[in-house]
């Protein structure tokens, strides 16, 4: 541990009480024109500048699939947006980006505690990602139908370090045996609230599947490593050629190796990449897995916002491999205003 870190433990507890006392003077909640449902959704946002339309997208999907929603906005919100929310949303929650997405989903459901609502399931998202992306998702059907107390999109699994293996933070869908639990409050009202967002990862993010699981929850995902890779295998020859080069850019350490490969003439060249695939040395990250695997292959029902080079390169390819003609028209449209190639990337 970071000597810059000793004092988030050590007054932990102390910050956690304080922002509890002055949250109702620092968060404004607005009551929006959807009634609660025993499926209710917490969807956290961070959206300075102006709410996306695909954020008033992922709302409307929401309330299509029988979900009531809840917007947190770790930021303020103008008059306008409020109040297009407010019209899409059971609450609209407005605090200061205090513990980032944890904080921000700390505070909704604590908010829903309040009420007594009485939920069946629980879906936290946030704006990291545009989802839906696709105009026939049944992630949601697919979720609920699940019979895991604690379900995701994509389980990172740490091989022999359980405890830091964990479910992505964009997306989680808590159940009913989970919600009407103690240790469901218990773990929300106990986590720690810190502004350092690698803390934030390690105290919160990766804490969060162990906690559950540890305690007898069951926990399923739509993806993991075994499904990314079997997907990254099943690419026919030239779009598992085109993969390699695009992970050599995104993934230097892999690239000597995969310049190798590529120069194979012996006709050995796919033993060698699929090899290269099993033993976790490339295509390894579905965040950034190449677009042929991420939507060819595996129909990914979100893509990752981030600002950074290497997801706008993703995005760039996306666009010109021509997956995002099938999207969803207001996901499509922003994509292609976040798009870069590999000029941006670091070398």
């Amino acid at each position: 541990m970071q000597a810059s870190q000793w004092h988030w433990f050590l007054f932990a507890g102390l910050r956690r009480r304080r922002h509890d006392i002055h949250k109702t003077f620092a968060m404004k909640v607005t009551e929006g024109a959807v009634a609660p449902a025993p499926n209710m959704a917490i969807l956290l946002i961070y959206q300075p500048d102006t709410v996306l339309g695909s954020t008033y997208d992922t709302l409307d999907h929401f309330r299509d699939k029988g979900v009531s929603p809840v917007v947190v906005s770790n930021t303020p919100l103008s008059a306008a947006d409020e109040a297009r929310l407010a019209d899409k949303a059971h609450l609209v929650i407005q605090r200061p980006n205090y513990g980032y997405d944890f904080g921000g989903y700390r505070d909704a459901v604590l908010a829903l505690k309040s009420r007594k609502i009485h939920l069946e399931n629980l879906f936290i998202v946030n704006d990291s990602i545009w989802f839906p992306i696709w105009p026939d998702c049944d992630l949601i059907d697919r979720a609920l139908a699940n019979p895991a107390d604690l379900f995701g999109i994509f389980y990172n699994d740490r091989e022999g370090r359980e405890h830091r293996s964990h479910l992505q933070s964009y997306f989680f869908r808590f159940g009913p045996k989970v919600l009407h639990s103690r240790d469901f409050l218990t773990f929300w009202r106990r986590i720690m609230l810190t502004n350092n967002k690698h803390m934030v990862i390690r105290q919160c993010e990766m804490k969060l599947t162990h906690y559950f699981t540890s305690r007898g929850y069951s926990r399923d995902q739509l993806y993991d490593l075994t499904t990314l890779k079997a997907a990254t295998k099943a690419l026919p020859d030239d779009q598992l050629r085109e993969a390699l080069e695009y992970h050599a850019l995104v993934e230097t350490r892999s690239a000597p190796e995969i310049a190798k490969i590529l120069a194979d003439t012996s006709g050995n060249w796919r033993t060698r990449a699929e090899q290269m695939i099993d033993g976790e040395k490339v295509a390894k990250y579905y965040l950034i897995a190449h677009p042929h695997t991420l939507f060819g292959q595996m129909k990914s029902p979100m893509i990752k916002k981030d600002k950074q080079p290497i997801y706008s390169f993703q995005r760039g390819e996306m666009v010109r491999l021509g997956y995002d003609k099938d999207m969803r028209p207001i996901v499509a449209e922003e994509v292609r205003h976040r798009i870069g190639d590999a000029s941006q990337l670091p070398r």
